[in-house]
């Protein structure tokens, strides 16, 4: 399995910054317009176990995405 791990900093305070990434919607609102995206299911929302399934397209070639939270530290 592959895995991806990536940080940044964001200068805002951590709770209004993680109630942003909690949004239903949140995809859509990261998701650049050009790159097709469709939500499969979300379960769990940001704790351990939560999961993430959508299907992003390369070109017209669908790719499955199935993303697990492993930690969780709010």
């Amino acid at each position: 399995m592959l895995h991806f791990n990536y940080s940044t900093v964001i200068n805002a305070p951590v709770d209004i910054v993680w109630t942003f990434h909690e949004r239903d919607d949140i995809l859509d609102l990261l998701t650049p317009p050009w790159q097709p995206i469709q939500v499969i299911r979300r379960e769990g929302g940001l704790g351990i176990g939560a999961v993430s399934e959508f299907r992003i397209f390369v070109g017209l070639i669908p790719l499955q995405w199935i993303a697990v939270h492993t930690e969780y530290d709010q």
